[in-house]
């Protein structure tokens, strides 16, 4: 397995947790649903950091065209 494809592994398993953590933000009393959020801010914009560093490497303009 290549490093770019343990990395969009990453992202796709980054991304799954994010969904599973805000589909729970609901029953998350007030003060932790605040910290859960900035929580997945930051894993949302390291997840684009990384895509963004896919995109460099194979030199298009949108992650969406990379081929997995």
């Amino acid at each position: 397995m290549s490093s770019q494809e343990r990395r969009l592994e990453r992202i796709e398993k980054k991304k799954e947790k994010i969904s599973k953590m805000e589909e729970r933000l609901g029953a998350i009393p007030e003060p932790l649903r605040e910290q859960q959020m900035k929580m997945i801010d930051m894993m949302k914009s390291s997840i684009e950091m990384i895509e963004n560093d896919i995109c460099k490497q194979k030199n298009v303009w949108d992650f969406s065209e990379i081929e997995r």
